[in-house]
């Protein structure tokens, strides 16, 4: 934790007058919000290691705690670029203009669905079905684990009984196991990752539906940011991922499969669903702290 506060620290105190980019005045570059694990710190310190080699800058990773954190950070210009996921991305943009560059993929994908998972023992025939029982999602910020299935259920006039929040796909497909919950709502490559690991989990919970497809998480920069600097961390990005270390640690980083070109209009799907569901998403921003 001492590091996470130490980098915040430079952020805040780092010298403005300086040229961008040099010693004194790193590039900052947020990563998607984390309790701070000692793989995701040095992971991120080896990246900033590799793009400072390769392009002859200066960078300093920042492990925010919440999305609060990015957006005051951007609010005031001192984030210079960040991996955002979809719901972040949006209200981010909307609050203080980010310029998308570079979207992940997983399982060579650059959307994804939610799935709302059953037991295989349920009784549960359809998606309306779904009234009157206890779902899980994952947090108020997750697209794949409760936006677009909200969404589904406030467009069917689905009203469950109960809903909770678990902090995490696999906290909800654990509660389903258990027989806590009637259905849990979670990302589909959370769920093809677990198959991957665990086939047998296919006979004891099945997919009820789809969402419709989410633009995967984006890498951007603030609007202000210099163009060519810009390009040049892009390419650096995109080439380290040919390497075998860089795909080794990108994958521990963010498991993805590499990145493909992002542009803004690839997420007006979230754009419309927050506002059919006429979300305030800076209170959920200011209000998701990592657990």
């Amino acid at each position: 934790m001492k590091k996470i506060i130490f980098i915040v620290i430079m952020v805040i105190f780092g010298c403005s007058s300086k040229r961008k980019g040099t010693e004194q005045n790193p590039i900052s570059i947020y990563f998607m919000p984390s309790s701070g694990s000692s793989a995701v710190i040095n992971d991120s310190i080896k990246l900033a290691d590799y793009l400072r080699k390769k392009t002859g800058y200066y960078f300093m990773p920042v492990i925010p705690v919440s999305y609060s954190d990015v957006l005051d950070s951007f609010s005031d210009n001192k984030a210079d670029a960040a991996f955002l996921e979809s719901i972040a991305y949006v209200s981010i943009n909307e609050k203080s203009g980010l310029t998308p560059v570079l979207k992940l993929l997983h399982n060579d994908r650059s959307a994804e669905r939610g799935l709302i998972l059953i037991s295989s023992k349920s009784r549960i025939k359809n998606i309306h079905d779904i009234s009157g029982k206890i779902v899980a999602y994952n947090h108020r910020l997750s697209a794949s684990g409760y936006l677009f299935a909200s969404y589904m259920f406030k467009k069917d006039n689905i009203v469950p009984a109960y809903e909770i929040f678990t902090g995490s796909d696999l906290n909800s497909i654990e509660k389903l196991l258990d027989g806590k919950i009637d259905s849990a709502c979670v990302s589909e490559n959370t769920w093809n990752d677990l198959l991957k690991k665990n086939s047998s989990i296919n006979s004891k919970i099945k997919v009820l539906e789809y969402t419709d497809y989410i633009p995967n998480e984006v890498f951007c920069f603030r609007k202000s940011f210099s163009t060519q600097m810009n390009s040049e961390i892009v390419t650096a990005l995109t080439e380290y991922y040919k390497k075998a270390s860089g795909q080794k640690l990108l994958k521990e980083l963010f498991s993805i499969d590499g990145f493909t070109i992002a542009a803004d209009e690839d997420y007006d799907g979230v754009r419309r669903v927050i506002k059919t569901l006429d979300w305030d998403i800076y209170d959920y921003l200011i209000s998701d702290d990592i657990e």
